[in-house]
C-alpha cells in the first residue's frame, strides 16, 4: 500500500471497537494467499492446456496412420480384385476348354445326317428330284429341310403327280424312323404363268 500522510489515521478510523490493534487491512493481509491461489489456479490452467494439445496430437498421429492403413488397405483390396477377376476369367476360359474337352470325349454326336440321307434316298418317288438336303443340330434336335423338283414326265397333268408324290414323301418321313415333324410344306403346281415349275420344299424335326 502506498504511504501516505494521513493512511494511519484513515486505517485508525477503520479499526471496530474490539480489535487486536492490526492496523494492516484484511485486504492486504489476504493478498499472499490469493495470489499463491492465483498461481495454483494458472499452473492449473497450463497443464490442462497442456494436456489437451499432447491428447490432441496423439489423436492426429493415430488419426494420420489409420489414414495410412487405409490406404494400404484399399490398394491391397483393389489388386486382389483385380487377381480376382484375372482369376475368374481363367476360370471361365477352363470351364470353356473343359465343355469343349468332354462335348468331344462323350458328347459325339450320332451320324444322323448320314442315316437320314441313307433312308432319304429310298424314301423319295421315283417322280422327284432331290435338289436340296440339309439337315443341322439345334436346340437338341435336327432340323431337315428338303427341295427338289418333279422328274421330267409326259404325263399331262404333272401338278397332280408332284401333289401326289410330295403327299407320299411328307407321309413317309412322317411315318419314318425318324418321325420328321412337318412344319412347312410348299408345291409349286406351275399355276403361276411366270417362275419356277413343279418344285416342292419340306420343313421338319426330327424327333
Amino acid at each position: 500500500m502506498p504511504a501516505t500522510p494521513l493512511y494511519w489515521a484513515e486505517q485508525a478510523l477503520k479499526l471496530p471497537v474490539k480489535d487486536d490493534g492490526n492496523l494492516v487491512t484484511r485486504e492486504a493481509r489476504e493478498a499472499p494467499q490469493r495470489r499463491r491461489m492465483l498461481a495454483v489456479a494458472a499452473a492449473v490452467v497450463v497443464l490442462v492446456l497442456v494436456a489437451s494439445l499432447a491428447g490432441a496430437g496423439f489423436l492426429e498421429v493415430l488419426r494420420r496412420n489409420e489414414l495410412d492403413t487405409i490406404a494400404e488397405l484399399d490398394s491391397d483390396i483393389a489388386k486382389l480384385q483385380k487377381r480376382v477377376g484375372e482369376l475368374e476369367k481363367r476360370e471361365e476360359q477352363l470351364k470353356s476348354k473343359r465343355g469343349l474337352v468332354e462335348f468331344v470325349r462323350d458328347g459325339t454326336l450320332p451320324p444322323v445326317p448320314g442315316w437320314f440321307l441313307g433312308y432319304v434316298s429310298e424314301a423319295v418317288p421315283q417322280s422327284l428330284v432331290l435338289t436340296q438336303l440339309r439337315v443341322a443340330r439345334t436346340n437338341e434336335q435336327w432340323l431337315v429341310s428338303l427341295a427338289g423338283t418333279l422328274h421330267p414326265t409326259t404325263n399331262p397333268a404333272p401338278a397332280a403327280v408332284l401333289h401326289e408324290a410330295v403327299m407320299r414323301l411328307t407321309n413317309e418321313l412322317a411315318a419314318g424312323p425318324f418321325h420328321l415333324k412337318i412344319h412347312h410344306s410348299s408345291v409349286d403346281d406351275a399355276s403361276l404363268p411366270t417362275g419356277p415349275k413343279h418344285q416342292f420344299s419340306i420343313e421338319g424335326v426330327a424327333q
